[in-house]
């Protein structure tokens, strides 16, 4: 009897990526080959390019056999990976970006790891390495904000290689932005469905081209993180927002009673305002898992 083999698809985004998408489809081909044990589909999904990376991909079609999606107008790094993530048919689904930064060794072990009972296995690279000076402390305040959410240290929660068992994948993609915070995004979401996530050392190369990463898009990014913490555990919101209200109000009471023998309207205001949130934020708490259980 012959033992059925895993299907993995890896899908590729490319946004004007002419000058790398070629030779990184070469080595990402040529490492799969590698792995005998399982069946690779490359799938790359051309984000309405406006250089010439849409006829680079047609040219390589037959060559590497690739799967090509051609959007017609760019939309966005998630919504690319959505595309490809709906057109998957396989037992595993894979990111890989088409910049040249990944390097296909790791599919194999990641692929591993989901055979071994995981939901879900993302690359962790270096802290920092890489990366402009300019992008370290969006990163360091985004990084304290999922760690916070997720209640646990997460190694790199913006990493683009990533694995999905298909059916995980899939029940959270509507959670995840169609920009360049999916990766965050999946990564909140994972946590917030108390997923079984593995975290792998990676090497991260530097980038071929230039990254179209700006401040708008950190900007992006830390109001998703947001939403994404109110959307699965909105007391961590409401909670330390209410304490330290009501901190301040018993202060503001304390000092008007003991120094003034009067309690002044502020003090009322501050302790009154600071169980208003408490209380919101238990309704907000059990509206959130109403949600989940019917998702």
């Amino acid at each position: 009897m012959t033992e059925s083999r895993t299907s993995v698809t890896v899908i590729v985004p490319a946004y004007n990526e002419e000058a790398a998408v070629g030779e990184t489809l070469r080595e990402l081909r040529g490492g799969l080959d590698v792995d005998n044990s399982r069946d690779y589909t490359i799938l790359v999904v051309n984000d309405g390019s406006t250089d010439g990376t849409a006829e680079v991909l047609d040219g390589l079609r037959e060559e590497l056999k690739l799967e090509v999606v051609h959007s017609p107008q760019n939309r966005g790094y998630g919504a690319s990976l959505k595309k490809g993530i709906a057109a998957s048919q396989s037992d595993f689904v894979m990111t890989f970006d088409s910049d040249g930064q990944h390097d296909p060794k790791h599919l194999p072990e990641m692929a591993a790891g989901l055979e071994s009972g995981y939901d879900a296995v993302i690359g962790a690279r270096q802290a920092g390495k890489g990366a402009p000076l300019w992008r370290v402390p969006g990163r360091w305040v985004l990084a304290w904000l999922v760690n916070y959410l997720c209640g646990r240290r997460i190694p790199d929660f913006n990493c683009g290689l990533r694995a999905f068992r298909r059916s995980v994948i899939e029940s959270i993609t509507h959670l995840c932005s169609e920009k360049f915070s999916f990766s965050a995004t999946s990564t909140m979401a994972l946590y917030g469905r108390n997923a079984n996530v593995k975290f792998i050392p990676i090497e991260a190369r530097k980038r071929t081209g230039k990254s179209t990463v700006s401040v708008g898009t950190g900007l992006e990014a830390f109001l998703l993180v947001l939403t994404s913490i109110m959307f699965f555990r909105p007391l961590k919101i409401f909670l330390p927002v209410s304490f330290l209200i009501g901190f301040g109000g018993t202060a503001m009471w304390t000092y008007e009673l003991v120094f003034r023998q009067d309690i002044g309207e502020s003090a009322v205001i501050m302790l009154l305002t600071a169980l208003q949130l408490f209380l919101i934020g238990l309704l907000a708490d059990q509206i959130a898992h109403l949600r989940k259980q019917r998702q």
